[in-house]
């Protein structure tokens, strides 16, 4: 399981020196093209204790386990 970014992403970039493995990756890079922030999941280890370092960090809520 990976960490998941949904559409209440605000591009704010809190998460993004929190991810070790560089999973995450801008608005600009994201695959899908639909202006969010995006986990790359085969990079992404569910660093942390307990939850991921990039969920405690996200001010929006905007970043989940699938």
């Amino acid at each position: 399981m990976a960490a998941f970014i949904n559409e209440e992403c605000t591009c704010c970039d809190a998460c993004l020196p929190e991810c070790p493995e560089g999973a995450i990756v801008d608005d600009m890079k994201n695959p899908n093209k639909d202006g969010i922030y995006f986990v790359k999941a085969d990079k992404c280890t569910e660093c942390g204790d307990g939850e991921p370092a990039c969920i405690d960090v996200c001010p929006s809520d905007a970043i989940s386990l699938k």
